[in-house]
Formats: C-alpha cells, sequence, structure tokens
C-alpha cells in the first residue's frame, strides 16, 4: 500500500490449459492489468533441467499459498517481489512489481515435495523459508535464497543455502511431534524470523519462540490438518467508501 492508500493486488493463477500468469489490480485506476505471462522454453533444444522445470510449471500456484514480500533488492530499493508457493512444493513463483515480471525459483533437492513456508530472511529482505523433515528427527530448517549466486552448494538451484537448524525435540513432547501423520507436524507460518513460529501438529498449533525456547499452544485440534493456513498481520485497514478515510 502506498503513502496514498493507493493499493495494488496481485493475482497469479494456473490454467486448465498449463498456462501460468500473473494479474495486478490498481486501485487508482480501478482496473486489472493484462496478463503476465510465466515464460517457459519450447524449443527442441531445450536442456533436461528445463524440460523438467516447464512440466512443474504446468502446475505452479497452490491455492494455499502463503505470500512474503521484500521491499529491496540490490538495484531498486523501492522494487516489491511477492512469493507464492507451488502446488505440491515444486518450487516458488517471483513477482517483480517494478520489472512487472513473473518467474520460476527452483527448490534445493532435499526440499522438494516437503511442506515448507515462505517467510524473509535473517537479513530482513530478502527471500526464504522454514520446513520441519519429519525424517530427521523432526528438526525444523531455515533457508535463504542470495542473489549473489555463492551461497548454495546445490546445483539444481544455485542459489539456496540452509541458515539454521532447531531441534524441536527440545522444545516438545515426543507425542507432539511423533504421530502416524507425516504431514501433520508443520510450520504454518513465520512472523519475525524465529520470534513467532507457527506450528501445526496433530494436536493443534503452537507457537514457538526459537531464540527464547518458549512453546504455547493457541489451538486444541482433533484432526490433523483442521487449520491449514495462517495469515499473520499486524495492521489492518479497510476503505471507507464515500469519505476518503481509512481506518486502522
Amino acid at each position: 500500500m502506498d503513502s496514498d492508500d493507493s493499493f495494488g493486488l496481485v493475482f497469479v493463477a494456473t490454467m486448465a490449459d498449463g498456462v501460468t500468469s500473473a494479474r495486478v489490480y490498481s486501485s487508482e485506476h480501478h482496473a486489472w492489468g493484462m496478463p503476465i505471462l510465466l515464460p517457459s522454453t519450447t524449443t527442441a533444444t531445450a536442456t533436461a533441467t528445463t524440460r523438467k522445470q516447464q512440466q512443474r510449471q504446468r502446475v505452479c500456484v497452490s491455492t494455499l499459498g502463503h505470500v512474503a514480500r521484500s521491499n529491496t533488492n540490490n538495484n531498486n530499493n523501492n522494487t516489491a517481489l511477492v512469493y507464492f508457493e507451488c502446488r505440491w512444493n515444486y518450487g516458488i513463483l517471483e513477482y517483480d512489481s517494478c520489472k512487472q515480471q513473473l518467474s520460476f525459483i527452483g527448490l534445493p533437492s532435499l526440499c522438494e515435495h516437503k511442506c515448507i513456508t515462505l517467510m524473509t530472511d535473517e537479513d530482513g529482505g530478502g527471500l526464504g523459508f522454514a520446513m520441519i523433515d519429519v525424517h530427521r528427527d523432526s528438526n525444523l530448517f531455515t533457508w535463504s535464497r542470495k542473489d549473489d549466486g555463492d551461497a548454495s552448494a546445490d546445483p539444481s538451484c544455485g542459489t539456496w543455502a540452509q541458515q539454521r537448524e532447531f531441534d524441536l525435540d527440545e522444545l516438545f513432547p515426543s507425542d507432539v511431534l511423533f504421530t502416524p501423520f507425516a504431514t501433520a507436524t508443520r510450520v504454518v507460518a513465520v512472523v519475525n524470523a524465529f520470534t513467532d513460529v507457527f506450528i501445526g501438529t496433530v494436536h493443534g498449533i503452537f507457537t514457538v519462540d526459537l531464540n527464547l525456547g518458549r512453546v504455547r499452544q493457541i489451538h486444541h485440534s482433533s484432526h490433523p490438518c483442521d487449520i491449514g493456513q495462517i495469515v499473520p498481520y499486524t495492521t489492518f485497514c479497510t476503505p471507507v467508501v464515500g469519505n476518503g478515510l481509512c481506518p486502522r
């Protein structure tokens, strides 16, 4: 949202024919812009990697995807980057508001098909994600993406680096983390890096302060997927029609 209370809305979807595009709504012009297509490689000389990526892009946008925003990059401090998770966690879509460009970001190979949650990295401006690997003692891992390309040892994506690892066994009873439901234990949302992490379990939703090691249950559940998504916010603005006021 701009200082004059105007705003833009980004809508990204994959159609039945496999074409993924973004459209932007401008409150200033009261109109939707033209579709911005996700580039894909269609030439006969495409490499195996690009063909694999192209196949993934046909199932791109998750209806329960999270959105993270970054207001800075190396070239333009005013650029807003909006990120969308791909269905089945194949990768991430990035919308660049300055370039009006939609692009695909691959995940580290060991993180594919895992339940990831997008977040702002520890530096406070870049793209990152958090995940719990139920096959690795239910530890929580955080990753960040670097623009300089020096951070990743995984050649399939080239820009990701694992940042931190947290042992959740020290914070949760064993019957909370280890359940017959493999996807029940997951990161649902991340706020303020590591001071407010929402973790979903078969018993409900917990908030965790990873820096202080504090855990608090905020929702009790009898179903492992009772709450699939949390959208945290610190301020909320609803325009009032007619008088130009915007309560906060």
